[in-house]
C-alpha cells in the first residue's frame, strides 16, 4: 500500500491478477498524467490568465459536480453502508479538521510572525470545512472514498456553526455562515452527483460501462478548471511580493498538515486502507477558498 502510486484510479476489485498484468487500466494511465496537468494549468493560468480568467465562479459547482459524479460510478451502497458502521474513524477525521487543523495553523502563523492582514485569512481557511477535492484526492490515492465523502459531508453541514465559533475564538471576530449556500452547495455538488453515479452503477451497469472510459478526462478537466481560474483571477496578488511572503508558510502547513495526518492514520482504529486517507484529506482540504 505504502508504494501505491498516489495520483492513480483503482483498479477493479474483481480483476484477476493476470488480467492486470495483460490489460493496462486507460483510467490509471490518464490519471498518471494528473500531475503535469496541475503544474500546465497553473504556468498557463499564471503566465496568461486569459487562459482561465473566464471560468466564473457559477462553474466551480458544475466542474466539482463532475468530479464527484466520476467518483460516484466507481462506489456502491455498500461502501456507505460500511463507512456508517466505522463512527471512530469519522470522529477522529471530523477532530483533526477542527481541532488539529486550527491548533496547527495558529502555530504556523506565530512561528513565521504572519502579519495581522494575513492572519485572519489564513485562520479563516484553517476553520473552514473540507473540500469536495479532498474526495478526489483519496479516490485517487486508493482510500476510503464514502468515508471522505461523509466526513466531508458532516463537515460542511456542522460549519455553520464551528466555524463561526472558532473564528471567534481565534481571529476575535465572527464570520458568519451562509447556511442555505452551504446547504445548496452540498447538494449541487457532493449529494446529486454521487447519488446520480450510485444509482447509474447499481441500476444501470451498461451506461457505466459506456461513460467510465471518458470519466476520467472529465475529472481532469473539472480540476483543471478548478484550479486554474482562482489562480489566473488572483495572479497580480500572488505574483505580488506578498504573495511570495505567504507561500512559505503555506507550503509548511500543508506538508505538516499532510504527515501529522499520515502518522494519525496510522492509529489502530484506522489501520487498513484507510492509512493515507486523513493525511490526504488534512492536505487536499485547504485548496479552498473560504466561503
Amino acid at each position: 500500500e505504502g508504494s501505491a502510486w498516489l495520483l492513480s484510479f483503482s483498479a477493479e476489485a474483481d480483476a484477476s491478477p493476470s488480467d492486470a498484468e495483460g490489460a493496462v487500466d486507460p483510467s490509471e494511465a490518464v490519471s498518471a498524467l494528473l500531475p503535469l496537468v496541475v503544474v500546465a494549468t497553473a504556468v498557463a493560468a499564471l503566465g496568461n490568465p486569459a487562459t482561465f480568467s473566464w471560468v466564473s465562479k457559477e462553474l466551480y459547482a458544475p466542474a466539482l459536480g463532475g468530479i464527484m459524479l466520476s467518483i460516484g460510478i466507481k462506489l456502491s451502497f455498500d461502501d456507505f453502508a460500511l463507512a456508517f458502521k466505522r463512527p471512530v474513524p469519522l470522529s477522529i477525521g471530523y477532530m483533526a479538521q477542527y481541532m488539529l487543523k486550527p491548533l496547527l495553523g495558529v502555530l504556523i502563523a506565530r512561528v513565521f510572525r504572519m502579519p495581522s492582514a494575513f492572519f485572519a485569512g489564513f485562520m479563516l481557511t484553517c476553520c473552514v470545512s473540507g473540500a469536495q477535492l479532498s474526495s478526489y484526492a483519496s479516490f485517487l490515492g486508493k482510500g476510503d472514498v464514502a468515508l471522505s465523502i461523509l466526513l466531508t459531508t458532516y463537515s460542511t453541514i456542522s460549519s455553520v456553526i464551528v466555524t463561526p465559533i472558532l473564528t471567534g475564538l481565534l481571529i476575535g471576530s465572527v464570520v458568519p455562515v451562509n447556511g442555505i449556500a452551504m446547504a445548496k452547495s452540498i447538494l449541487q455538488v457532493v449529494l446529486l452527483p454521487v447519488t446520480l453515479g450510485l444509482l447509474l452503477n447499481t441500476y444501470a451497469k451498461p451506461v457505466v460501462n459506456v461513460i467510465q472510459p471518458v470519466m476520467p478526462f472529465v475529472a481532469m478537466v473539472c480540476t483543471s478548471l478548478c484550479i486554474g481560474s482562482p489562480l489566473a483571477i488572483n495572479r497580480t496578488m500572488l505574483l505580488s511580493s506578498q504573495g511570495f511572503m505567504l507561500l512559505l508558510p503555506i507550503v509548511t502547513f500543508h506538508i505538516a498538515a499532510f504527515v501529522v495526518g499520515y502518522w494519525v492514520s496510522k492509529l489502530p482504529q484506522l489501520r487498513g486502507k484507510k492509512s493515507l486517507f486523513v493525511g490526504l484529506f488534512q492536505c487536499v482540504l485547504e485548496c479552498r477558498a473560504p466561503p
